[in-house]
């Protein structure tokens, strides 16, 4: 395939990022597996980022969905956020890329990828009445 051709570089990751939205289920995962080998993270914006997980991973072909997923986990969330389910939030800006961030963290529960402590918890953060950026409490 051409694509596991194509040099990283800013001129040529929206050929990637193209290819990531092919018709071919055969071109799709390999673009995936092109992204996430060459580290083309740093070469793109949160927008491109966050179009790039939000179709991997609700990709209807399962080999789609792994290499995200296997780029989501080994690239994104070890390497680029060491481990941090809040950094990796950051990154993709989910205050504005919302549903992504919601998917991410709903697919990284389920594989296991990330858990919950007991002392982790939405609802015991709430619970505690912490303090938005804002300065708002928040309460049960």
């Amino acid at each position: 395939m051409i694509i596991m051709s194509i040099p990283p570089a800013n001129t040529t990751s929206a050929v990637i990022v193209k290819c990531t939205l092919d018709v071919s289920d055969l071109v799709r995962p390999v673009a995936y597996c092109v992204w996430q080998t060459n580290s083309l993270f740093q070469l793109c914006n949160i927008k491109v980022r966050t179009t790039i997980l939000k179709k991997g991973l609700t990709d209807r072909s399962a080999p789609v969905r792994k290499e995200c997923l296997k780029m989501l986990k080994d690239e994104w969330l070890s390497k680029y956020s060491n481990g941090d389910p809040v950094a990796l939030l950051k990154f993709l800006n989910v205050e504005t890329y919302e549903s992504v961030g919601e998917t991410v963290m709903e697919i990284l529960l389920q594989d296991g990828s990330v858990t919950i402590q007991d002392d982790q918890g939405i609802r015991l953060f709430l619970s505690l009445g912490h303090e938005t950026e804002e300065g708002q409490r928040l309460t049960k």
